[in-house]
């Protein structure tokens, strides 16, 4: 049987549905201080992991180089901003913008990790794990593990305003996996 993300958790248990929609995404867009902009916000579609699908660590992992605007902006100012939308993982039956389908953004410094550290290989791992193209990508342009050291989180999955979620929460939310047949 193949690994599949856990199913949708329901909209009450907000620590648990943005640590489900975090595992389920792959892809998000990472906002940062622009430093070609002058200073002002540039976001990026960025590829994301948090692990392999049977394996969520809940860290933000990304995979990026200082080539690329979002990698040098972070080497200068690394305080971002990744927005996640549960339209992509194909459990949103409304439009994008309408409360019901759930968005998080999470917030804080995202660093490069050390290649040979622990750290820095686990987040490589879990990278690889999501995207495996990743491993092709040409060594010459300076790809490097990130993690973003979460500080803020705001969840938006129902009518009602949006919730402030703890780090702490989120990391103790349990994610229960299941098997797809094939």
């Amino acid at each position: 049987p193949l690994q599949a993300a856990p199913p949708r958790p329901s909209p009450d248990k907000a620590a648990l549905f943005a640590r489900w929609l975090v595992h389920a995404s792959t892809y998000g867009a990472l906002a940062t201080t622009s430093q070609h902009l002058g200073g002002k916000a540039f976001a990026n579609i960025v590829s994301m992991s948090d692990g392999a699908l049977d394996n969520s660590t809940g860290k933000l992992w990304f995979y990026l180089t200082e080539m690329d605007p979002t990698g040098s902006d972070l080497s200068v100012e690394p305080y971002a901003t990744l927005a996640l939308s549960e339209d992509p993982v194909g459990t949103c039956t409304a439009d994008p913008e309408d409360p019901t389908c759930g968005k998080v953004m999470l917030s804080g410094d995202v660093n490069k990790l050390d290649a040979s550290s622990a750290e820095g290989q686990a987040a490589t791992a879990g990278l690889f794990a999501r995207h495996p193209e990743m491993k092709d990508w040409p060594t010459g342009h300076g790809f490097s593990a990130y993690e973003m050291k979460i500080e803020t989180i705001f969840l938006l999955n129902f009518y009602g305003g949006a919730k402030d979620v703890k780090p702490a929460d989120y990391y103790a939310a349990e994610l229960i996996s299941h098997d797809v047949a094939e």
